[in-house]
């Protein structure tokens, strides 16, 4: 394994923590009839954002499978996958049983075998396992696309590693394309998770989050060949512009009336900036590389999870019949208290894990 420090993009860590938002405001635009000016709407398809996130951890599985050359293929995807779970699953564990009281406290009226019947409905969110088939309700719903990147993580990682060139290089990219195509001419859009696809066999949830991290691969594949290019200082700026213009013109099509048809194309725009980013050639790179941006990046996570649970109370009496602004205002302020709560309860346990795990480590070692 190399043991050298992995440094963080700020220019990641800062488009991150935009998209982040982005998905937040989408989502709580979601509860309502469609906020608009003009041809302008409030994030309605925002959901896009989620195609970001897809590709840089796509990118990110391949800049790891570069730098985590010892041990089996069996062991190399343990412990990726065990670093990747030991990050999420605090957050959605901490979510999921503020949600499983909140869910209890609705449904404290119903008889008991209705209540235990709604419980079991819940286990598949629990496992990661709600868009596998099984029609069961959703506790959060907003997991779904965390759901599939986990589990297409421990199909793609080996294939990372194991073909490595040809994967990154020729098959990641054609099946990025085919399967972004297949989607949009079998439902039109990239959106709709929770249709399935291939004599309705396979979710769309799993294809559309195959095809992120097959081009999330590709971009960091791409990214690495810019890098090792010498740039002059006009190309620089140009390629700044080139990474600008690819986000500008996603997050216009989040604001702006056009059809669903056109998420494809976001799709790629998104892989343009993607690669550029992680190229690390604008002119701006250096700039970003700095502790405002890496806390805006770590908070992504806390902040993506909290916001979850304040969706569920704007049917609250108090909340309920409240202007928009309101409301917008209750759930960002209500996802940053959570989210911070959040972070601090993850931090404490995994000091204690840590602290548990050294402990061992010195008695075996006394031994």
């Amino acid at each position: 394994m190399n043991k050298t420090q992995v440094k963080r993009n700020g220019a990641v860590d800062l488009m991150s923590f935009v998209f982040c938002i982005v998905l937040i405001l989408a989502d709580f635009a979601a509860q309502f009839k469609t906020v608009s000016f003009k041809h302008f709407t409030f994030f309605a398809e925002g959901r896009v954002a989620v195609d970001f996130f897809l590709l840089v951890a796509g990118a990110l599985t391949a800049a790891s499978a570069k730098r985590h050359t010892d041990g089996t293929l069996v062991k190399q995807t343990r412990d990726f996958m065990g670093r990747r779970l030991l990050r999420i699953l605090p957050y959605h564990l901490i979510v999921f049983c503020v949600a499983f009281v909140w869910f209890l406290y609705q449904n404290r009226h119903l008889a008991p075998d209705y209540l235990v019947d709604g419980i079991i409905k819940l286990l598949p969110n629990l496992f990661f396992i709600q868009k596998t088939g099984l029609k069961e309700a959703e506790l959060l719903p907003l997991e779904w696309w965390i759901a599939g990147l986990l589990w297409m993580l421990l199909l793609i990682y080996p294939l990372v590693l194991r073909f490595k060139g040809y994967f990154t290089k020729i098959a990641a990219p054609f099946l990025a394309v085919l399967l972004i195509g297949y989607i949009a001419h079998e439902t039109g859009e990239l959106g709709n998770v929770d249709a399935f696809l291939y004599l309705d066999t396979v979710s769309k949830v799993y294809l559309r989050c195959f095809a992120g991290l097959c081009g999330g691969v590709f971009a960091y594949e791409m990214a690495c060949g810019l890098q090792k290019l010498r740039f002059t200082k006009l190309d620089r700026v140009l390629l700044t512009g080139a990474e600008l213009l690819a986000y500008g013109v996603t997050l216009l099509y989040m604001c702006y009336d056009f059809p669903a048809r056109y998420e494809p194309y976001a799709f790629y725009a998104l892989f343009f900036g993607v690669m550029l980013t992680f190229s690390h050639q604008s002119v701006l790179a250096d700039v970003l590389d700095n502790q405002a941006t890496t806390l805006l990046g770590k908070s992504v996570l806390p902040l993506y999870f909290g916001h979850m649970l304040p969706l569920l109370l704007l049917d609250l009496p108090f909340i309920r019949h409240r202007r928009y602004s309101v409301k917008l205002l209750f759930v960002l302020a209500v996802t940053v208290i959570l989210a911070g709560i959040a972070e601090l309860a993850v931090r404490f346990m995994m000091k204690k894990i840590a602290f548990r795990s050294h402990s061992r480590y010195n008695k075996s070692e006394n031994q």
